[in-house]
């Protein structure tokens, strides 16, 4: 059976992960005996590539929720659909979801304050304010508000598919 486009998503990020996973531990690998910049840099670069990733999955998403479903306001409308549903504990973690990736694209601002004032709760990791580094000596970092590692990206993929799976769960329940 064909894999669905929403099914694709996590395929893709999980394709993308692993492969750059690969490049991490071999760059890693050689970090050991020297610290050439050009490796400096591509562990830099896969972080931004993490970053893109986590945006352009959700960002994905979105688009084919609007394009499958005909909401205009596509992440609005779900809310609604996992709440009327009696899906509010996916949907509230759905919302720092989003609330990070509007920080990852956005910067400091309202999604960062509303997510920093719960960073202890949070499944993935926020940097405090005034903080300037996640892990102080980690070349790799960058200066990102939220740590889209490889974790917070998998956890991107595997909440679109739980989201996914209880609007399938919504559709059977409303045709049986």
């Amino acid at each position: 059976m064909a894999a669905s486009e929403y099914d694709l998503i996590a395929r893709a990020v999980n394709f993308s992960l692993a492969h750059a996973s690969q490049v991490q531990g071999e760059i890693e690998a050689r970090l050991q005996t020297g610290a050439a910049t050009p490796d400096v840099n591509a562990l830099r670069m896969l972080t931004m590539q993490s970053t893109i990733l986590a945006i352009g999955a959700v960002q994905a998403f979105e688009g084919l929720l609007q394009q499958k479903r005909g909401w205009k306001d596509a992440f609005a409308e779900l809310d609604k659909c996992l709440r009327k549903f009696g899906r509010v504990e996916l949907a509230n973690r759905f919302v720092d979801f989003r609330l990070a990736i509007n920080v990852l694209k956005h910067g400091a601002g309202r999604s960062y304050d509303q997510l920093e004032a719960k960073r202890d709760s949070l499944p993935f990791v926020v940097k405090p304010k005034g903080e300037r580094f996640f892990s102080e000596g980690n070349v790799s970092e960058g200066i990102r508000l939220v740590d889209a590692n490889h974790v917070f990206v998998s956890q991107c993929a595997e909440i679109i598919n739980e989201i996914v799976e209880a609007l399938r769960s919504a559709r059977d329940e409303l045709t049986s």
